[in-house]
């Protein structure tokens, strides 16, 4: 079973969509008990970090997804809550992945762009994806590439479009609405 923990703003999920797809079970949840118990774990949400930050922490989630050692998924603002920090927004994450995001300055670009990932690194999550497959983006946030970094993307400079550590994996795109690339990426996470 994945639990499916939503941060952030109330969004038009289509994850339950692809994971029903995908004959996947799932639970959309907020409890630390049925987290604990789901073999695999997808932390979704867009918005601002302060929002998602603050349901986490609302919610009693912090401690449990910091310390978990279940495969974990985070898309859009719950990979941005897996890094140390927000700094434009000093804001505490989880600290899964040992890097920083920041709030995009002066973003011209609409939301919700298809953009093409170069795939940088090996991840399980790219597996049967051809590199420079597009996928919709809504970021209002970003991470520089780093060492982890398994994708990278451009809004005017290269930058992680998807990390890895371990059993921890982040995308900054929405794989969910991003069509058959998405999809593949969504099974082969479920797959890990």
């Amino acid at each position: 079973m994945v639990a499916i923990v939503e941060c952030g703003k109330k969004i038009d999920n289509k994850l339950p969509e692809v994971l029903g797809f995908l004959n996947q079970e799932f639970k959309i949840t907020e409890n630390e008990f049925t987290i604990c118990k789901a073999d695999k774990i997808i932390l979704i949400g867009e918005g601002e970090a302060c929002e998602g930050a603050k349901k986490l922490n609302m919610l009693n989630l912090y401690s449990v997804l910091r310390v978990i050692k279940k495969p974990i998924l985070g898309i859009d603002l719950g990979m941005e809550l897996m890094t140390e920090n927000i700094l434009n927004d000093n804001i505490a994450g989880l600290g899964i992945f040992p890097y920083k995001s920041e709030r995009k300055e002066n973003d011209t670009e609409p939301e919700g762009t298809f953009k093409e990932v170069d795939i940088i690194g090996s991840s399980i999550l790219f597996n049967n994806i051809e590199d420079h497959s597009k996928f919709l983006f809504k970021e209002k946030y970003f991470m520089n590439l780093n060492e982890m970094s398994t994708s990278s993307a451009d809004n005017g400079s290269r930058f992680t479009a998807s990390i890895e550590k371990g059993k921890a994996y982040g995308v900054q795109f929405h794989p969910e609405v991003s069509g058959e690339p998405g999809i593949t990426l969504i099974k082969n996470f479920l797959d890990s």
